[in-house]
């Protein structure tokens, strides 16, 4: 399975022991969430080797089926899906994931299409990284003032995906209006 699989949460595990051995008293760090492999991954690797850090998730509003399934208590099927972040556009909430995320992460937060292009376009224009939709949401989340942060202790942000296009992210920088400030 792509992402409710034990192989694949522990395989995405090691973006967080990673995280750790760069950042041992890292405070915050905010993941992209799809079904939850990823997300997952790095909490169990961030709870296994004591680490205090607050792992948060962000999801799209249009495709926010682990932050329904944290909300009802169990794995959900959504009807529908409906975002810009195809990457984290999985009608369901892993079963394992959302068991390791419920016990584990402090929480998801969701994110419009429009706050994870403005995201976009500040890893674009101000970092010059050019990402997929998905690997800006956690940026987006950051950016929304929704996620608590430890201001003396850093704050990870995985920006995450493989399928960026430089035109089709001007094309949607140019579509929310991002490309003239007006997002």
């Amino acid at each position: 399975h792509p992402f409710d699989d034990a192989e694949v949460v522990a395989g995405h595990a090691s973006c967080g022991l990673e995280i750790l051995e760069e950042l041992p008293r890292v405070g915050t760090i905010v993941v992209p969430v799809g079904g939850g492999g990823l997300s997952s991954g790095i909490s169990v690797a961030v709870a296994a080797h004591g680490s205090d850090a607050a792992i948060w998730g962000v999801e799209p509003t249009g495709a926010a089926a682990m932050h329904e399934s944290l909300r009802v208590g169990h794995a959900v099927h959504l009807p529908k899906v409906d975002t810009i972040a195809d990457g984290l556009a999985p009608p369901m909430a892993g079963t394992l994931n959302h068991a390791l995320l419920r016990d584990i992460a402090r929480g998801v937060v969701m994110v419009s299409d429009a706050a994870i292009v403005r995201a976009l376009a500040t890893l674009l224009d101000d970092v010059d990284e050019q990402v997929e939709p998905s690997g800006a949401a956690g940026l987006a989340g950051l950016e929304s003032g929704q996620i608590p942060i430890t201001p003396e202790r850093p704050v990870v942000v995985v920006i995450s995906g493989g399928n960026a296009e430089e035109a089709a992210n001007r094309a949607l920088l140019k579509r929310f209006g991002a490309d003239s400030g007006q997002v």
